[in-house]
């Protein structure tokens, strides 16, 4: 899903259009950002503005399906945990998402699971350190 977030203020922009790939845990830290504070210690989420930010992001969704994915400026890859499935799109070619690739790229979608696998672990122990004792 292509989610559009503006920030309008003439002091800090001039008209500049950029497609980079964030979330919503990003916007926090942006608006830190912008502000001139760091982001504390600890948040998930990184400046829009940052040279720092990773390449893509990792999604998930239990509504209605259980779905994990990543996105970068090129592919979308959404495993359905339900149905065993994999959807895999090539966002610069395929804007629409009207061609899944999955049957082309097994390889690649074994390596993105372990990925995704990888993200799961780390987001259930940050969960498990910031819950109250």
């Amino acid at each position: 899903t292509h989610v559009p977030c503006l920030f309008i203020n003439k002091r800090l922009f001039s008209g500049e259009k950029n497609d980079l790939v964030g979330s919503l845990l990003d916007v926090p830290a942006t608006t830190l950002d912008i502000l001139g504070i760091d982001t504390p210690e600890g948040w998930q989420g990184t400046s829009l503005f940052s040279q720092h930010r990773p390449d893509g992001i990792f999604l998930h969704t239990s509504v209605g399906r259980e779905l994990f994915g990543y996105r970068d400026a090129n592919m979308k890859w959404i495993y359905d945990a339900d149905s065993l499935e994999w959807e895999v799109f090539d966002i610069r070619n395929d804007p629409t998402e009207q061609h899944n690739l999955a049957r082309s790229q097994k390889n690649d979608c074994a390596a993105m699971k372990q990925k995704m696998l990888n993200w799961v672990q780390g987001q259930q122990a940050y969960i498990m350190r910031h819950l109250p004792q």
